[in-house]
This record gives C-alpha cells, sequence and structure tokens, in this order.
C-alpha cells in the first residue's frame, strides 16, 4: 500500500476537528459519502454551507479484498490505510490533463468533492456535471446519500466516465477544456463549485 500511495495517491491532510467517522452512506452506483462530525459552534453569521475540494483524480485499482484502494480514510477505518495515523484522506492523483479515449470507453477517474455544512441538518442531495460550452459529456442525476447532523462535513466521490456511455444525452468528450461542477442541496440551500480539467486525445 505504501509503494502504491507514494506512486499513485495524494494525502489530502484531515482537519483536527474531525472527531467522529461514520460508515460510508452509498448512494447510486458509483457515488458515496463519508460524514465527518465537528466538535465546533459555528457562529451564525457562517454560510450554511460551504464548498471545500472539487478535483478528477485517477481511478484506484481493486485491493486483494476486490475493494477500491481509495478513496481510503486513514488510521483504521479503513484496511488499506490502517498504517497511516488518522487525520489523512488518501485519493488518486487530481490530474488536469484526461485522455478522450479512455473516458469514453470505461470508467476512467473518480471526482472528489468536499462540503460543510454549518447550520443545516437533513438529507444530502448532490449531483454533478461536466461539460464542454453547451454540451454535457457527464452528468450523475441528482443522488440522495442521506443525512448528515449540522454541523458536519462530508467527503464525496463518484466512479465517471464519459460520453454516451456515462449517460443519456451526454455526447463525447472533444479536445479543449471542460468543466466539472458539484451542486449540493440539504433543505432549501443550494451551493455548487466548479473546477476546469482538459481533454486531451
Amino acid at each position: 500500500m505504501k509503494k502504491i500511495m507514494t506512486c499513485l495517491n495524494v494525502a489530502v491532510a484531515a482537519l483536527a476537528l474531525w472527531i467522529s467517522v461514520p460508515g460510508a452512506l452509498a448512494g447510486q452506483p458509483g457515488m458515496h459519502a463519508r460524514n465527518f462530525s465537528l466538535n465546533v459552534s459555528p457562529d451564525a453569521k457562517t454560510d450554511a454551507i460551504t464548498m471545500g475540494m472539487l478535483s478528477m483524480g485517477t481511478y484506484p485499482p481493486a485491493d486483494g479484498e476486490g475493494n477500491d484502494y481509495w478513496p481510503c480514510f486513514t488510521g483504521g477505518s479503513d484496511a488499506d490505510c490502517s498504517s497511516i495515523p488518522a487525520g489523512a484522506l488518501v485519493i488518486g492523483i487530481p490530474y488536469q490533463d484526461w485522455n478522450i479515449s479512455a473516458c469514453t470507453s470505461g470508467v476512467c477517474g473518480q471526482i472528489y468533492l468536499s462540503f460543510t455544512s454549518n447550520h443545516e441538518t437533513g438529507d444530502v442531495m448532490v449531483s454533478e456535471t461536466i461539460t464542454q460550452g453547451s454540451s454535457t459529456v457527464y452528468q450523475s442525476g441528482t443522488t440522495n446519500l442521506g443525512p448528515g447532523t449540522a454541523p458536519f462535513m462530508s467527503i464525496v466521490w463518484d466512479d465517471i466516465a464519459m460520453g454516451p456511455i456515462a449517460c443519456s444525452g451526454c455526447v463525447d468528450p472533444v479536445k479543449g477544456p471542460a468543466t466539472i461542477k458539484a451542486t449540493v442541496t440539504i433543505n432549501s440551500v443550494t451551493v455548487s463549485r466548479s473546477a476546469s480539467i482538459i481533454m486531451q486525445e
């Protein structure tokens, strides 16, 4: 695991404020989340929901048990990262450039996003799209990832391909920039964040 992590992963330091790690919440096939309680009392002026990271990382191989090597939460909650001290997340390298052929012939990567709900308690609704201009090359639909009790922080990941093999109405990507957009809704509060990638041949 250490060799794989060195070559293919990045470790993202976790906040010291995380105080519990419930099990992963499964949504539609490919989209999952894990919530972390926060040992803080957010100020009333703090935004109800704030977006954190958004990136697309390499797709993981399977470990000896048939589970994805990453994302992997350290400190013993996930077997593949049990030798790493608690407080970190191992994910695939967040490349900017992606191969069109690889992404239109099968699953090629994972979208990662994080957000913090400071005040909203309720079901977490998440949707993701990748667009090029007015063309959609990937869309997840809206997924209910289960409830969260504020204040909490959540990390969401989604296995993706692109084009018609990925979703109805999607088209194959072409060379050039593409925009990933993730949207999170809890109750009547909706927030979103975008990130850029480049499709290459």
